[in-house]
């Protein structure tokens, strides 16, 4: 039980190495960050689905559609389509997408951080 919760770990921090490179890319407002944050959020909602999180699941591909929308040209806030400034609000709504997944990969860390420290302390090497 000890080796699957420290895989599990090792996967999310996997996870945020990659993460951490899609925010690299935002950051530069490099070309290749929407196909990377695409691929990412794919790859994050496919651990999801393995992991049987359908909270977590459900926000990540309220993320994705949030981003397509955009995408495709119409404001999913304002139900309106966009005039002017779609790149600026695809900016807009990939930050806020990149905020979401953070917290969320966080919550998950700590929380197998805290699982994988408990069994440590109750069954030691």
């Amino acid at each position: 039980m000890q080796e699957l919760v420290h895989h599990t770990i090792q996967k999310i921090q996997e996870l945020l190495e990659h993460f951490n490179k899609v925010q690299e890319l935002y950051l530069s407002k490099s070309f290749d960050f929407d196909g990377q944050f695409e691929a990412f959020l794919y790859e994050f909602l496919e651990y999801l689905k393995t992991k049987g999180n359908t909270t977590y699941e459900s926000e990540v591909l309220k993320v994705m559609n949030m981003i397509a929308t955009v995408k495709r040209g119409f404001n999913p806030v304002q139900m309106e389509k966009i005039a002017s400034g779609k790149r600026e609000l695809l900016w807009g709504f990939s930050f806020n997408g990149m905020e979401t997944i953070h917290g969320f990969l966080m919550e998950m860390y700590a929380k197998e951080k805290r699982s994988w420290m408990k069994r440590k302390k109750f069954f030691p090497d």
